[in-house]
């Protein structure tokens, strides 16, 4: 593991993101918290990078934490994959236009969030 990838200082651009993702139970723990955060608060801004997650959602969200894009797509497949196991499958349902019957990709996570995001928060 890269020894200074925790001692690195977050982007502030993603407030609501991240507030969201800790009412719904993501981990703050998980080095792809931050990441997960950043890159919602892109798609966020330009709906366009659910299409172009590797390349440019994955090494926009890199460069803004000096970190690669593999690293950053690791880290978000780690943190919800702890997310699902953690019984977060529930919470993010009610999310959901349709119930959630498996572990989401990191690309259908990002859609599913923006969406409640542009829906006013429902």
């Amino acid at each position: 593991m890269d020894a200074g990838r925790n001692n690195r200082r977050m982007p502030e651009a993603y407030g609501p993101a991240a507030s969201l993702l800790r009412r719904l139970g993501f981990q703050t723990r998980y080095i792809g918290f931050p990441y997960l955060s950043y890159a919602l608060a892109l798609v966020l801004a330009d709906h366009s990078y659910l299409y172009q997650l590797f390349k440019r959602l994955y090494p926009d969200t890199a460069r803004a934490f000096q970190t690669s894009a593999a690293c950053v797509e690791k880290d978000l497949r780690t943190l919800i994959r702890s997310f699902w196991q953690e019984g977060g499958g529930q919470a993010l349902g009610r999310l959901a236009p349709r119930p959630l019957l498996r572990r989401p990709t990191i690309g259908e996570l990002l859609a599913l969030l923006s969406g409640y995001f542009q829906d006013g928060g429902r």
